[in-house]
């Protein structure tokens, strides 16, 4: 601000002697009586000019701080949340571990029994969209391609459960087990038991049923004997043709053997005459 406009007096001669030449009035002399004609305009303008000048100004500072204390507690506890919902997946991780490694002792001994020469268990550990797969399979050694219903158990972690899924049967829906509650993990044993126990009753219909059954392999061997036997009862006949005539005109026996047996005069009696016959 100009400094004279901090005296409202020299202000005002100031101002009028430079209206005067901005009109080509050097040479009038400036009078009390234009100064007080002109000084209730002039303070107007000074009004307005305080006005402007002693406004208040625009401190954002504090809603900065405000703001900034606010997002870096927002931050802090997202961080913490994180935290808190990455140690929650691990533990659900550690107790899926440590169930499906007991399910895999489990499957592993249900491998060991003895099906016959036939049929077998086949034990198989892969992964079904990313999550770990625990599977049996029965095999058929003489219907390699023929596929029979199996036993799986798939373990993941959707929508934070920790579950346990087993398909035992077809016509059955499958078990489900959420770890993440602690009366179904005590069931679990239960559960595994059950499932079991109703597949192996269905691999015993099916092997049972498959024994009384010829394979395509006893199928074959049986249809080889039966040409062989055709084969050789054919050439049987043909080193000894036998026919009709044989049968009724030859003589299966000897001559010397029938003539032993027939006797002679020496043992034929006397047996004398017969009344009412006459020499």
């Amino acid at each position: 601000m100009p400094a004279y406009f901090q005296f409202p007096t020299i202000a005002l001669f100031a101002y009028l002697n430079q209206e005067k030449k901005a009109a080509g009035m050097n040479n009038e002399a400036t009078t009390v009586g234009d100064v007080e004609e002109e000084l209730e305009d002039f303070q107007d303008e000074l009004d307005e000019l305080d006005l402007l000048t002693s406004a208040p100004k625009a401190d954002i500072s504090k809603t900065a701080k405000a703001f900034n204390t606010r997002i870096q507690r927002k931050t802090r506890e997202k961080k913490e949340a994180v935290g808190v919902a990455e140690k929650a997946a691990q533990n659900r991780q550690t107790v899926m571990l440590q169930s499906m490694m007991q399910i895999r002792k489990s499957m592993r001994e249900v491998t060991r029994i003895d099906l016959g020469d036939r049929f077998m268990f086949q034990f198989v550990a892969d992964d079904s969209g990313g999550w770990p797969r625990l599977s049996i399979k029965l095999k058929d050694r003489e219907y390699i391609n023929e596929d029979y219903p199996g036993f799986a158990v798939i373990c993941h972690d959707r929508q934070a459960k920790a579950e346990i899924e087993i398909t035992y049967h077809p016509l059955e829906k499958p078990e489900r087990i959420h770890l993440v509650e602690e009366t179904q993990v005590k069931r679990l044993p239960l559960i595994l038991r059950k499932c079991v126990r109703v597949y192996l009753d269905m691999v015993a219909d099916i092997v049972l049923e498959a024994v009384g059954k010829p394979t395509d392999t006893e199928d074959e061997e049986l249809m080889r004997q039966r040409n062989s036997d055709s084969f050789n009862e054919k050439s049987k006949q043909e080193e000894h043709p036998h026919s009709l005539s044989a049968d009724l005109y030859e003589d299966d026996f000897g001559n010397d053997e029938i003539l032993e047996t027939l006797p002679s005069l020496g043992d034929v009696e006397d047996i004398g005459r017969l009344d009412g016959f006459e020499d």
